[in-house]
């Protein structure tokens, strides 16, 4: 049996285990920025990743603990660590493939084809590496524990070691790393630091170093000629990209060839992607701006909101949750509120001014969660406005009874709060979600009231406009004649000037009073998460990458 008999090898175990800590926490971040543009960020992505860690950390601890009685456990030792090294640079190039191959579970396995999915491609990214680490820490152990009577001493070494190197990758990756520098080179720097500091401890196995050099220079290698282009001018092509903490942000212009042609100028839709979710969106023409009203929105309800909020007199003081590429704050601004924007992502402030012709000039920007500004603010409006989702999952914890409780206190007399909710409107257990909310804003004291395309398909996941007033909002005083142009030529917008809601006449008996404690509302929710990131998958992601777009940096 190898044993370990020099003291001065020790050091170096420990500095393994510190490795091994930091490149688990590594794997676990790098490998849920890689599919979340792809199956987004609900709950039930990061139950994935979560429970996949779990598993395959204690599949390689039970294995680990058996390899440990190799008669030379050093060498299985650094073969784990290589085997774990090349898996991780390899990560990059098998991601699509991966990705891809899963997405056929969604329409093949019923209402949990996208949960499977989501484990699968979890196990087949992160779960392999993982299970080769987790099988390192028992060994480690067993190399340094000598005597049998500072085993335990030992072990409890071994993890605090490995534990601190996982809080220092968790706060310099999620905070520095990923938003600087992406994650394709992140991930193989991080996979060949692994193998070159298994070989600076077990340099005796040299044997094996060629090999693994050329197989992780031609992975490398691979990965980076395969990295593509931005796309094409008369086709799709990426404008932005960058990965954060709170999600990749992503700027595509489609290129409108039948548009371009009829107008004599090159027509676009710009989009604004959070985590492969658009979150905003216009027609955009570089040639000529004018052309096409100054490259206005083309979401309904951004218009069927400022439509709404055109009921607040000019110079109202409107508090925006939400900025995204300020397309709903250009509504107000045209409408002459003075607005207050809050979003969590600071990025999206910089983006909206240099891509979406957003001008700030009558808007205070605050980066901050939007639960913790209406808490903090001390000011009151005549509106506020919700237009936030963390690409295709909207905050449940403002959606919540105490949280409308919060809101009640910034509004001045005759204000009104306006929601816009993707949801079902169909009668049954698809409305609950929406049902849930109304409910709970009467059950502070609101009337409450909603308002849709009547042209919707029934069974289709659609933009809910909820209107929230402690007395009921002068609809009758809707005109035309107030509204900017890019509304009023609307039809659908014309329509809903005759008809601008519905009661709320949904059976209510059987919807929730959402509450902080009890934050459902995503689960209520599952069925809209999982329509809305299907649709996207499928018209913006996949035809992404067929032009030649990357999934991630």
């Amino acid at each position: 049996m190898t044993t370990i008999s020099h003291k001065n090898m020790a050091p170096l175990l420990l500095m393994l285990a510190f490795v091994e800590g930091g490149v688990v926490i590594g794997v676990q971040l790098m490998g849920a920025k890689m599919f979340t543009p792809f199956y987004g960020s609900a709950l039930f992505i990061w139950t994935s990743i979560i429970g996949v860690t779990l598993m395959a950390l204690t599949a390689g601890y039970f294995i680990g603990g058996r390899l440990s009685q190799h008669p030379d456990p050093g060498k299985i030792l650094f073969l784990l660590f290589q085997g774990s090294a090349l898996w991780i640079v390899l990560m990059p190039m098998i991601a699509l493939p991966v990705l891809n191959g899963t997405s056929l579970l969604i329409d093949g396995v019923g209402s949990i084809g996208m949960h499977l999915a989501a484990v699968l491609s979890a196990f087949v990214l992160q779960g392999i590496p993982l299970i080769l680490l987790g099988a390192t820490t028992p060994m480690i152990i067993k190399l340094l524990a000598s005597k049998i009577d500072v085993s335990g001493k030992i072990s409890g070494k071994v993890y605090a070691v490995s534990t601190v190197g996982g809080i220092l990758a968790a706060f310099t990756g999620g905070f520095y790393i990923i938003p600087a520098f992406g994650v394709t080179w992140p991930v193989m720097v991080m996979g060949a630091a692994l193998a070159l500091t298994a070989y600076g401890v077990f340099f005796r196995y040299h044997p094996y170093l060629a090999a693994n050099i050329l197989l992780m220079a031609g992975a490398i290698a691979l990965v980076g000629a395969n990295r593509s282009s931005a796309g094409s001018e008369n086709g799709t092509s990426l404008r932005y990209q960058s990965e954060g903490i709170l999600g990749q942000l992503k700027v595509t212009d489609v290129y409108q060839k039948e548009v371009s042609e009829y107008l004599k100028h090159k027509v676009y839709i710009r989009t604004l992607l959070l985590n492969g979710i658009n979150q905003t969106q216009i027609i955009y023409t570089p040639t000529n701006p004018m052309l096409l009203k100054k490259n206005t929105s083309t979401f309904g309800y951004i218009h069927r909101i400022g439509t709404l909020s055109s009921l607040m007199p000019a110079g109202a003081d409107v508090l925006l949750l939400g900025l995204g590429g300020g397309t709903m704050a250009k509504e107000f601004t045209q409408l002459g509120f003075s607005i207050d924007a809050v979003d969590i992502d600071e990025r999206t402030y910089d983006l909206s001014n240099r891509y979406f012709n957003f001008d700030p000039q009558s808007t205070r920007f605050y980066v901050d969660d939007a639960r913790h500004f209406i808490r903090t603010v001390g000011k009151t409006y005549d509106g506020i406005v919700f237009d936030l989702a963390a690409a295709e999952v909207q905050p449940s914890n403002l959606f919540t009874l105490q949280g409308f409780r919060e809101v009640k206190q910034l509004l001045r007399e005759n204000g009104m709060i306006l929601i816009t909710f993707q949801g079902y409107i169909d009668p049954g257990e698809t409305s609950l979600p929406v049902r849930s909310i109304l409910k709970t804003l009467q059950s502070v004291g609101f009337q409450v009231y909603y308002s849709f395309n009547e042209k919707t398909t029934p069974g289709r996941l659609v933009d809910i406009q909820i209107i929230a007033s402690m007395d009921h909002p002068p609809f009758h005083r809707l005109d035309l004649n107030r509204l900017n142009t890019c509304c009023s030529e609307r039809k659908d917008i014309q329509e809903m000037v005759l008809n601008p809601v519905q009661d709320a006449n949904f059976n209510l008996s059987t919807a929730h009073i959402l509450v902080d404690d009890k934050p459902s509302l995503d689960m209520l929710n599952a069925q809209g998460i999982i329509a809305w990131r299907k649709y996207m998958l499928d018209t913006y992601t996949k035809t992404d990458l067929e032009q030649g777009l990357e999934l991630f940096e």
